[in-house]
């Protein structure tokens, strides 16, 4: 490989040029563009657990890299830190919400036993006394909010 110098008038010359570009406009070039995210990177799929899609993570982030479009390893790293936030973040509201309607189904018979006509936000709230007296919701409370702070700390 030769090593080449260039003069400082095309050196500023280059620069100019480099300030005017702006990605690619095209669905295609962008679409071309996101997929360069997935060749690499450790996030791709390391922290999926068994029960998530791993084609959905995939097109999530292929749409945060569309639309922060990362040019460095620096800001790569910064948008898969997002990515990663965001979707711990959904799991987390997921499993708070599955969590519930799970306690909602078991505890059925007993709530249709003990009361008539219960509004469904009373026996939401039934459920949620009951998962209270475990370490569930408190334990995904806790995730989030570490997660939180994790995320307001970057």
């Amino acid at each position: 490989m030769q090593n080449r110098t260039i003069s400082i008038r095309q050196q500023t010359a280059n620069q100019a040029n480099a300030k005017k570009s702006t990605g690619p406009k095209t669905p295609e070039g962008k679409s071309k563009a996101a997929r360069n995210c997935l060749k690499h990177g450790l996030a791709a799929t390391t922290f999926l657990i068994l029960t998530e899609d791993p084609e959905e993570f995939q097109q999530v982030r292929a749409a945060y890299y569309n639309r922060l479009g990362p040019r460095d390893r620096m800001e790569t790293d910064l948008v898969d830190q997002i990515v990663r936030a965001a979707w711990n973040q959904r799991r987390g509201w997921s499993m708070e919400n599955e969590s519930l309607n799970l306690e909602i189904v078991r505890r059925g018979p007993d709530i249709d036993a003990d009361y008539v006509n219960l509004h469904p936000e009373a026996v939401a709230a039934l459920a949620a006394q009951e998962l209270a007296k475990v370490p569930i919701l408190p334990l995904l409370h806790r995730y989030q909010a570490r997660l939180a702070a994790s995320t307001s700390a970057s």
